[in-house]
Protein backbone atom coordinates (compact mmCIF):
# COMPACT_ATOMS: atom_id res chain seq x y z
CA UNK A 1 0.00 0.00 0.00
CA UNK A 2 1.38 3.37 -0.99
CA UNK A 3 0.96 6.40 1.20
CA UNK A 4 0.50 9.70 -0.55
CA UNK A 5 2.78 12.34 0.88
CA UNK A 6 1.44 15.81 0.37
CA UNK A 7 3.42 18.01 -1.97
CA UNK A 8 4.95 20.97 -0.10
CA UNK A 9 3.73 24.35 -1.15
CA UNK A 10 6.13 26.82 -2.80
CA UNK A 11 6.22 28.81 0.45
CA UNK A 12 7.18 25.70 2.40
CA UNK A 13 9.94 24.92 -0.10
CA UNK A 14 11.24 28.49 0.14
CA UNK A 15 11.18 28.27 3.94
CA UNK A 16 13.20 25.04 3.78
CA UNK A 17 15.74 26.63 1.41
CA UNK A 18 16.00 29.73 3.61
CA UNK A 19 16.54 27.54 6.66
CA UNK A 20 19.23 25.51 4.89
CA UNK A 21 21.01 28.70 3.81
CA UNK A 22 20.81 30.12 7.31
CA UNK A 23 22.21 26.92 8.82
CA UNK A 24 25.07 26.86 6.30
CA UNK A 25 25.97 30.49 6.93
CA UNK A 26 25.27 31.49 3.34
CA UNK A 27 22.22 33.60 4.11
CA UNK A 28 24.14 36.74 5.04
CA UNK A 29 23.86 39.71 2.74
CA UNK A 30 27.19 41.20 3.71
CA UNK A 31 28.76 43.28 0.98
CA UNK A 32 32.14 44.90 1.47
CA UNK A 33 31.64 48.65 1.40
CA UNK A 34 34.92 49.98 2.75
CA UNK A 35 37.25 51.07 -0.05
CA UNK A 36 40.54 49.42 0.96
CA UNK A 37 39.17 45.94 1.70
CA UNK A 38 37.02 46.11 -1.44
CA UNK A 39 40.01 47.24 -3.53
CA UNK A 40 42.11 44.35 -2.19
CA UNK A 41 39.26 41.89 -2.73
CA UNK A 42 38.83 42.95 -6.36
CA UNK A 43 42.60 42.77 -6.93
CA UNK A 44 42.64 39.28 -5.42
CA UNK A 45 39.91 38.20 -7.83
CA UNK A 46 41.88 39.62 -10.76
CA UNK A 47 45.05 37.85 -9.58
CA UNK A 48 43.17 34.57 -9.16
CA UNK A 49 41.90 34.91 -12.72
CA UNK A 50 45.56 34.91 -13.82
CA UNK A 51 46.36 31.86 -11.65
CA UNK A 52 48.28 33.82 -9.03
CA UNK A 53 47.78 32.42 -5.51
CA UNK A 54 45.52 34.66 -3.45
CA UNK A 55 47.05 33.43 -0.20
CA UNK A 56 50.16 35.55 -0.72
CA UNK A 57 50.50 39.26 -0.01
CA UNK A 58 49.11 41.73 -2.52
CA UNK A 59 52.56 43.10 -3.33
CA UNK A 60 53.83 39.59 -4.13
CA UNK A 61 50.79 38.98 -6.30
CA UNK A 62 51.57 42.11 -8.30
CA UNK A 63 55.21 41.10 -8.70
CA UNK A 64 54.12 37.76 -10.12
CA UNK A 65 51.59 39.45 -12.40
CA UNK A 66 54.24 41.87 -13.65
CA UNK A 67 56.43 38.89 -14.56
CA UNK A 68 53.59 37.32 -16.55
CA UNK A 69 51.95 40.39 -18.06
CA UNK A 70 53.13 43.65 -19.52
CA UNK A 71 53.46 46.69 -17.27
CA UNK A 72 50.79 48.43 -19.33
CA UNK A 73 48.35 45.57 -18.73
CA UNK A 74 48.99 45.54 -14.98
CA UNK A 75 48.75 49.34 -14.68
CA UNK A 76 45.55 49.36 -16.71
CA UNK A 77 44.00 46.65 -14.57
CA UNK A 78 45.00 48.48 -11.39
CA UNK A 79 43.35 51.61 -12.75
CA UNK A 80 40.14 49.77 -13.67
CA UNK A 81 39.94 48.12 -10.23
CA UNK A 82 40.62 51.48 -8.55
CA UNK A 83 37.84 53.15 -10.58
CA UNK A 84 35.41 50.30 -9.93
CA UNK A 85 36.13 50.48 -6.20
CA UNK A 86 35.60 54.23 -6.19
CA UNK A 87 32.30 53.94 -8.06
CA UNK A 88 30.98 51.14 -5.84
CA UNK A 89 31.91 52.95 -2.64
CA UNK A 90 30.31 56.17 -3.87
CA UNK A 91 27.15 54.23 -4.68
CA UNK A 92 27.17 52.72 -1.18
CA UNK A 93 27.87 56.11 0.38
CA UNK A 94 30.99 54.83 2.13
CA UNK A 95 33.61 56.93 0.35
CA UNK A 96 34.58 59.61 2.84
CA UNK A 97 37.41 62.05 2.21
CA UNK A 98 39.68 60.11 4.56
CA UNK A 99 38.88 56.77 2.94
CA UNK A 100 39.38 58.28 -0.52
CA UNK A 101 42.84 59.47 0.52
CA UNK A 102 43.71 56.03 1.93
CA UNK A 103 42.55 54.37 -1.29
CA UNK A 104 44.49 56.88 -3.41
CA UNK A 105 47.66 56.29 -1.37
CA UNK A 106 47.34 52.51 -1.70
CA UNK A 107 46.70 52.78 -5.44
CA UNK A 108 49.72 55.08 -5.98
CA UNK A 109 51.96 52.80 -3.90
CA UNK A 110 50.96 49.78 -5.98
CA UNK A 111 51.55 51.68 -9.22
CA UNK A 112 55.04 52.75 -8.11
CA UNK A 113 56.00 49.29 -6.87
CA UNK A 114 58.40 47.47 -9.17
Amino acid sequence: MQTDTPMPSPLQIMAQVDNALRLSGLATHYVERNPLPLFRQLLNEWAAFHDVPVEIELQEQLLQLRQRLSERTVSGALRRVYEETTQLCRAHGSLTVVRQRELDACYRALLQMR
